[in-house]
């Protein structure tokens, strides 16, 4: 990004230069903040928060029964079903309360109508929060390109990788509609367009839906700016953060794609963010003419450290080490005890006796007697992996290894060992490796989720690429023992495992290092079927990891 005075940097801008202070055009914003009755109260930090990054004039459009509380005055407020423009939809029926969708179009109508001369029409959220200086850094440069219909302050995690973009989306169903930056002409085009008066929402099966209820903001932004050809591009690193746990709407808590893990910091300046310079693509092929992957024989394999960590729940683990065992590679198995039940050890024990007779394995039995946690038991590993040189492998035992799994995932470890701190496998549970994500699909080369066995499914994953990630979820990954003994293991601080994983994957990028999904490596995860076991609220327990990671 440069500026439209020196052609210097943003971030060489903001240290002092004249010229653009008075060549930059002036810029006319009209901001609405849309709020809603929520259990958590967020509206005045949202507001601080906006004010604190160089906005003074805004207006807050309440549904019925909102509270607004200080800083918010009443001249601040449009009052629903009050509007500034004619009201382009009737809420008799709703007692006044538009909805979620509605109310997203009237805002747009009554900010064109408040100021028809604004430039930048920018519609925020109820539980928002800003980084500093962020109105003096987008009037550097505002649009990205001559086509733009929307620039989001905000991205899903998962829109992040490693590098710093303002990345051009594709799809148009996008991922959180917090903070929108539209061009006046483009809201017009908008207005004047059939779906901005009818519109699915979350219902897409069917015709209509009941209007007030109807919702998916973001997915109507996309598609109508698909249909109009207009482009779409969120900062990544994020400019902008949610600040409550949960949705206002009943979406669940504001975690997984809803989360953004790289926000750069409410009390940081924006013209700390600074565009990387073009790198290769994210997906790389890692076979082709010349650069087929090794055979391995068995006085080639080197032998792989396995961490298992578990309590109770035999059933879960005695499967796991099941289809562990039918990966051909030498292992040492650590299966780290968290204090279960004797019926529960000697379950296990035998399991690994016979197994390890079978296929000739070594495993270790580490017995601490009380639930140490998933970290501290894991990190018992990580000590034997670095101390031996060893690469390791993390392995929840709610995870079953496909039948090539491992060969697959230590291939791409080892063909990328220069730059690759771990690999992970893709799966169909609800996390950000699965399947059941367009991209990953399109990454495995599938055109659907076959509905069969794991075996099937792994026999048709014949795409031998990796995808550079910006975190991997750690039920199945595999360290490069390098990574290991440079980073070290776990930090304790997330004791049950959640956001373990985010933090150690922070860490190695800072470090210069790759987190790869591998697209043929396949790992049945039963997502959070250890928690269920033993009756934790993940839930809950995912909420003040969240907090904890942006406290770091």
């Amino acid at each position: 990004m440069k500026c439209q005075g020196c052609r210097k940097s943003a971030a060489g801008c903001a240290a002092g230069c004249a010229n653009c202070s008075e060549l930059a055009a002036p810029v006319e914003w009209a901001i609405g903040i849309t709020t809603a009755p929520r259990n958590e109260y967020t509206l005045s930090r949202t507001v601080n928060s906006l004010t604190a990054a160089g906005f003074d004039d805004w207006l807050v459009f309440a549904e019925p029964n909102s509270v607004l509380g200080e800083p918010v005055t009443i001249s601040r407020v449009v009052q629903r079903p009050n509007t500034i423009t004619d009201a382009r939809f009737d809420v008799s029926a709703s007692a006044g309360r538009f909805g979620v969708w509605r109310h997203y179009v009237q805002t747009l109508a009554d900010l064109l109508a408040w100021k028809p001369n604004a430039d930048a029409i920018m519609i925020v959220q109820d539980d928002v929060v800003f980084c500093r200086d962020l109105k003096p850094f987008l009037e550097r440069e505002l649009w990205p390109s001559d086509n733009v219909g929307v620039v989001s302050l905000w991205a899903s995690s998962q829109y992040e990788t490693e590098r710093t973009e303002l990345k051009r989306i594709l799809d148009p169903h996008l991922i959180g509609a917090l903070a929108y930056v539209f061009p006046r002409a483009v809201v017009e085009e908008m207005l004047t367009h059939e779906m901005s008066l009818d519109w699915r929402g979350a219902a897409r099966a069917h015709a209509t839906a009941i209007p007030e209820e109807k919702t998916a903001c973001d997915a109507w932004v996309g598609v109508l700016l698909k249909k109009i050809r207009r482009e779409v591009f969120y900062y990544t690193p994020s400019l902008a953060q949610h600040s409550a746990e949960t949705s206002s709407i009943g979406n669940g808590s504001n975690t997984g794609f809803r989360g953004s893990l790289k926000f750069i910091g409410e009390n940081t300046s924006a013209f700390s963010w600074v565009a990387d310079p073009p790198r290769s693509p994210i997906t790389r092929r890692t076979t082709g003419r010349g650069r087929h992957y090794p055979e391995y024989d068995e006085a080639s394999k080197p032998t792989i450290q396995v961490a298992i960590p578990a309590v109770d729940s035999p059933k879960l683990t005695i499967d796991c080490l099941e289809h562990l065992a039918a990966n051909d590679w030498p292992l040492h198995v650590n299966y780290l005890d968290n204090g279960s039940s004797l019926q529960t050890l000697d379950c296990v024990w035998s399991t690994l006796e016979r197994l390890s007779i079978r296929e000739g394995f070594k495993f270790t039995v580490h017995e601490f007697g009380a639930n140490l946690g998933f970290t501290a038991a894991n990190n018992v590993a990580v000590g034997i992996a670095r101390e031996n040189g060893q690469p390791l492998l993390m392995l929840n035992n709610d995870c079953n290894l496909g039948p090539n799994c491992l060969e697959r995932l230590f291939r791409a470890l080892d063909y990328n060992r220069k730059r690759a701190a771990a690999v992970g496998p893709i799966t169909c549970d609800r996390g950000i490796q699965s399947l059941k994500h367009r991209r990953r699909l399109k990454q495995s080369g599938l055109r659907g989720i076959p509905k069969n066995t794991t075996a099937a499914l792994e026999r048709k994953l014949t795409n031998r690429t990796t995808t550079n990630e910006s975190m991997l979820a750690f039920f199945c990954t595999l360290f490069q023992a390098r990574a290991l003994q440079d980073l070290g293991g776990l930090s304790p601080e997330f004791e049950d495992g959640l956001g373990a994983d985010d933090e150690w994957c922070r860490r190695a990028i800072r470090r210069g290092y790759r987190l790869e999904v591998v697209s043929d490596a396949y790992a049945d995860h039963r997502h959070s079927a250890t928690f269920d076991a033993l009756g934790i609220d993940r839930q809950a327990a995912q909420q003040v990891a969240k907090r904890r990671l942006i406290a770091r």
